[in-house]
């Protein structure tokens, strides 16, 4: 841990650990559920369901692809959501 001392003569300190979550591969940030589709987190999994169309038209996938791609999301998400539910609720 590095210490210093801020301008008002307060000692200040950082810590630095290893996180426990896993690195999205599209933005790199750490977060807490492994199972989403390509290891992707949230915030990039929206992102991703929102652009299909625009890819589909700008020739990136075929409409199959992205079909096949939103229906694993779809799978994913269902999964998560029996795993992941709180009990009663």
């Amino acid at each position: 841990m590095g210490q210093h001392t801020d301008s008002i003569g307060n000692k200040v300190g950082v810590v630095v650990t290893k996180s426990d979550g896993v690195k999205c591969p599209r933005c790199w940030k750490y977060w807490g559920i492994p199972e989403n589709y390509q290891g992707c987190c949230d915030v990039c999994i929206s992102s991703l369901l929102e652009g299909m169309d625009d890819w589909v038209a700008a020739g990136q996938f075929t409409r199959e692809e992205a079909d096949t791609a939103i229906a694993e999301i779809r799978r994913l998400q269902q999964i998560q959501l029996q795993k992941y539910r709180r009990p009663n609720a």
